[in-house]
């Protein structure tokens, strides 16, 4: 085969994949009722927790992960935990010494095999969901009899059909480009499970 050929069809391919990776990144759902409502660390400022508090029902758990060295000293000052206060009614765990997804992972699966629940929602960004998504198949939660529903939340300069007409949702595509293969040699190749 000549090389211009080669080359011209490897061009397109990484034209077609640059296009759809958006498509690929974002595996958001639609909410479902569940045991545990989870709100990752991250994001934008309230985006997480007002999507959370949007599907809440009473009965839930929901669990608030994720913090800094100042919100491990003082929880109020995560702006989802002062902003839950607004809602007096509504149960809820926080976590803030988790660093990253795939602790917050790790924690989530205790919780759930700890208090024997069935079904859990993830809320998170939607460019953020497919890396959610590999780091719970390689934790097993599927495998523990676990319903995953993973929900983005609504941010406004996202869309995964056209994110590269945005230059914050490429640099958010591209970012996750590189923690999908890290955490998967990280989590899925190196990993020595402990007794999750």
């Amino acid at each position: 085969m000549p090389r211009y050929l080669v080359l011209s069809f490897s061009f397109i391919l990484l034209i077609l994949f640059f296009l759809n990776l958006g498509n690929f990144l974002d595996v958001s759902k639609n909410a479902k009722n569940a045991e545990l409502i989870v709100c990752l660390g991250g994001g934008e400022k309230n985006l997480r927790i007002e999507k959370s508090i949007s599907i809440y029902q009473n009965g839930n758990l929901l669990l608030i992960t994720g913090g800094t060295e100042f919100t491990i000293k003082n929880p109020m000052k995560d702006d989802r935990i002062s902003y839950l206060a607004k809602y007096p009614n509504i149960k809820y765990e926080y976590n803030p010494s988790l660093k990253n997804t795939a602790d917050e992972l790790i924690f989530i699966k205790k919780i759930i095999k700890n208090n024997n629940y069935k079904s859990i929602t993830i809320v998170s960004d939607p460019y953020h969901t497919r890396r959610i998504e590999i780091l719970a198949n390689l934790f097993d939660f599927k495998k523990s009899g676990i319903e995953l529903n993973i929900i983005g939340t609504d941010l406004n300069w996202w869309n995964k059909s056209n994110y590269y007409k945005e230059k914050k949702a490429i640099k958010a595509a591209f970012t996750e480009l590189i923690k999908i293969p890290y955490n998967f040699i990280k989590y899925g190749l190196l990993y020595i499970e402990e007794n999750l």
